[in-house]
């Protein structure tokens, strides 16, 4: 926390305080509900990992197996670049949507004080 009560990455972000009152840096009820589902998640896979069925560090594939399934796999990643692309450019639009939405929502308007 800075002197004057914010913090750096609030001053870094918005060093004017332009955006005090935008719906893109306030959190709201949506944002809450991500944030909840994401630990959520990540809380799952960590039981999963740790509880999961260990291999006991025995080696199933051999080394020739082993870089067989790696050359595999890296030739339909290759093959599938383009997909992955468009993939990235999905996500990108999505996010861009969410954005026009939030900024386009009436709860976005600055309170009177």
């Amino acid at each position: 926390m800075l002197p004057n009560g914010r913090s750096v990455l609030d001053t870094t972000v918005d060093p004017f305080r332009l955006f005090r009152y935008s719906s893109l840096l306030n959190m709201n009820s949506k944002d809450e509900q991500i944030v909840t589902t994401t630990c959520k998640i990540i809380t799952l896979a960590q039981q999963q990992i740790s509880s999961g069925d260990s291999l006991d560090d025995t080696n199933i594939l051999s080394n020739e197996d082993s870089l067989k399934l790696a050359s595999i796999i890296t030739r339909k990643v290759w093959d599938r670049r383009f997909a992955v692309l468009e993939t990235g450019n999905r996500f990108a639009n999505q996010v861009l949507n969410v954005t026009i939405t939030r900024l386009e929502q009436s709860d976005n308007l600055v309170p009177t004080q």
